[in-house]
């Protein structure tokens, strides 16, 4: 690992304070409580497996078929791509993005599968294969 220069040590200082200008005056960001999540969107999000991951305040990100990805970073709709470690959807563009060339773990699914399904090592098996198999029909058409 190369050595941080002087420089660049002030200089990622100084970005960091920029991200959080509360740091300049040396307070702390004020910790909000996180809201309860609605009935409603309880029931949207169906059955939550409780090793998902990240654990979003909103249920239903990442959660819902069709609904929004489950990368935190990312807002799309319409995620139908199910990732068999971190139980949840993503969309058509972090979907895919996941399967590498040593492990295929994300494919898309019709519906989302019951905590029965999810824990299921023949569910799991047929998930890595349809992964496979789309990666490999995906990079001979590239």
């Amino acid at each position: 690992m190369p050595k941080t220069t002087p420089f660049q040590k002030r200089l990622n200082e100084k970005m960091r304070a920029k991200r959080n200008p509360m740091s300049l005056a040396g307070l702390k960001a004020p910790v909000e409580p996180v809201p309860e999540p609605s009935a409603e969107a309880l029931a949207a999000a169906g059955d939550l497996h409780p090793s998902r991951y990240p654990q979003h305040p909103d249920p239903t990100k990442g959660q819902v078929h069709g609904g929004v990805c489950n990368r935190t970073a990312c807002d799309n709709g319409r995620a139908t791509w199910w990732n068999i470690h971190t139980y949840g959807f993503y969309c058509n563009i972090c979907g895919p993005n996941l399967n590498f060339a040593d492990s295929a773990i994300c494919a898309p699914v019709d519906a989302k599968p019951t905590i029965e399904e999810m824990n299921d090592a023949a569910y799991r098996a047929d998930i890595q294969a349809a992964a496979a198999a789309r990666r490999i029909r995906t990079r001979l058409y590239r």
